[in-house]
């Protein structure tokens, strides 16, 4: 088993409870320097600071423990940024009813409020600029197959 492998295995026994997951995790660095461990865990409702904080006590404290890297190491435990890409199913459903930024394969744009999801498809609520008044915003639905997505991004919106 590889040294992401285990990390991957003490992460998940670390989660508090099965509305924790786990985004993306990341070890980088050689053999002989410093590792940098990068975990991102996510939660159905929010996480907060002080979970994350915990996570990454537990995870240092079991790297060590089981002397899974003999060198030095930097641990960084964080939720994924407003900025970064949804690349899960579960961060989709996290985000239902929300507004999201789609950009397909194609490059094409598409912006509207998640409204059904399948393993398959996603099914958008599109805003898009009424063709007899610019000003108005008409609200399509829109299926969107995952596979011809390259990225999503959740809108804010300070209103």
């Amino acid at each position: 088993m590889d040294l992401k492998s285990k990390i991957t295995s003490l992460v998940e026994a670390a989660l508090e409870n099965d509305s924790f997951f786990i985004v993306d995790i990341n070890v980088a660095g050689s053999e002989e320097g410093t590792k940098k461990i990068s975990i991102l865990v996510d939660c159905d409702s929010s996480i907060t600071i002080d979970q994350c904080a915990s996570i990454s006590r537990q995870i240092a404290s079991k790297i060590e423990e089981y002397e899974l890297i003999s060198t030095a190491f930097l641990l960084e435990v964080s939720s994924p940024g407003l900025d970064r890409p949804l690349s899960l199913l579960r961060q989709y459903q996290k985000n239902m009813g929300k507004r999201v930024e789609i950009t397909t394969i194609d490059n094409k744009v598409r912006i509207g409020k998640i409204q059904n999801l399948s393993v398959e498809n996603i099914t958008l609520d599109e805003e898009v600029p009424n063709k007899a008044n610019k000003k108005k915003i008409d609200i399509l639905p829109v299926i969107i197959p995952f596979k011809e997505i390259k990225k999503t991004i959740k809108v804010i919106s300070f209103k």
